[in-house]
């Protein structure tokens, strides 16, 4: 055997190239510039291959060449197995999709490493709580201590997504925000009793992401690892766990007694009166109509008629380009970085550092962040 040329896992291969390019062997072939014929033969047989293939692969898949020669895909980075999805091989997500569900699942390793591998008990209450999403809407209002200034308090929907998602970081449970099509996924859950972890798609709209946020926490007190790529609230009971998510995010965010305390007053409601009732709570217009609806102020005829109206009765099905809030901020890789790992995930890599668990270098690598930049981040964090 040339020293140029070393064997490798035909199982190791495949796992690499499924985990970013799922069933597209297309893209992974080209861009490895070989055949598909030749892709296949690497993954079915232990292959001999040039060590400038092994660099090439090691690009093109985003895996480091000492992973690359496993016998065997390591335990820890193993594809999640999603409930609704079958396996990554027969999936044909956009690269962006894998790869944010490999960084969410390497952010979970390791604060499963972080949190000395102690179960998370606020979950543990709130799974307690899950044969009915009213006591678990109540049970989770009192864990958070949410009161009506909290709901109320924020000047915007993207005000209000960033304190919710601080206050379930303050159960435990991490919430990141990656780039991802909406097309293939608008959230997704990886369940841990550790370390649970909600994903929103940040190319989502805010009222889009608070709901999300919410439906996910559902999937994960049903200590479910799943995806959802259309959060639609007209679905029946038939898809109990659907049906139940939707139901508690909604009984979360819109609560009986506030919204009847709303609209006490209001003898007909039309698009004008409504959006003014979704702007405070939040919320898209179809979810009010839906809890109007529930509450009994309107009826199943006009709720038909206004759901034939709206121009979509998902409202998050259509995808609103964001407009850059930083103003040139030198600073918005850091902020963007923060959203991506997870405040919570980045105060606990800064506490571990304080407590001599881990090395400045280790930090580094487990913030994806230079060195340079830390100390901007330390401050961005902690004032």
């Amino acid at each position: 055997m040339s020293k140029k040329q070393i064997t490798v896992s035909a199982m190791v291969l495949k796992w690499a190239r499924t985990t970013l390019y799922g069933a597209n062997k297309q893209e992974a072939a080209g861009r490895l510039k070989i055949t598909i014929a030749e892709l296949d033969n690497l993954e079915a047989n232990d292959p001999i291959i040039a060590v400038s293939m092994l660099k090439r692969m090691s690009k093109v898949y985003k895996r480091h060449i000492s992973v690359l020669l496993y016998k065997n895909p390591p335990k820890s980075q193993e594809a999640p197995k999603f409930r609704k999805l079958p396996s990554f091989e027969e999936v044909e997500f956009d690269r962006k999709t894998f790869m944010a569900i490999r960084q969410a699942q390497e952010i979970q390793n390791n604060a499963i490493f972080l949190f000395e591998n102690k179960e998370n008990l606020n979950l543990k209450e709130l799974i307690a709580n899950s044969g009915d999403w009213n006591k678990l809407a109540t049970k989770l209002s009192g864990l958070l201590k949410i009161d009506k200034d909290f709901r109320f308090h924020s000047k915007n929907s993207a005000q209000q997504l960033k304190m919710w998602k601080r206050s379930l970081e303050s159960l435990g449970i991490l919430v990141l925000e990656q780039s991802f099509p909406l097309s293939d996924i608008r959230a997704f859950t990886i369940y841990d009793k550790v370390a649970p972890i909600i994903v929103l798609n940040s190319s989502d709209t805010d009222n889009g992401r608070i709901f999300s946020l919410f439906h996910e926490l559902g999937h994960l007190v049903q200590k479910q690892t799943d995806t959802d790529q259309i959060l639609d609230l007209s679905i029946s009971s038939k898809h109990a766990d659907e049906y139940f998510s939707n139901n508690f995010a909604a009984t979360f965010l819109v609560p009986k007694d506030l919204l009847n305390k709303d609209v006490e007053l209001i003898n007909s409601f039309n698009d004008e009166n409504v959006k003014a009732i979704a702007n405070k709570f939040k919320v898209s217009t179809s979810v009010i109509w839906i809890r109007l609806k529930d509450f009994g102020h309107v009826n199943q005829d006009k709720f038909n008629e206004i759901r034939e109206k709206l121009s979509t009765f998902d409202p998050f099905s259509v995808s609103i380009k964001k407009k850059d809030k930083s103003g040139g901020n030198k600073n918005t890789y850091l902020y963007t970085t923060m959203n991506r790992k997870g405040e919570f995930f980045i105060s606990e890599v800064f506490n571990a550092l304080n407590t001599k668990r881990l090395t400045y270098y280790e930090v580094l690598d487990f913030i994806g962040i230079r060195a340079e930049t830390l100390p901007k981040l330390q401050k961005l964090m902690f004032t």
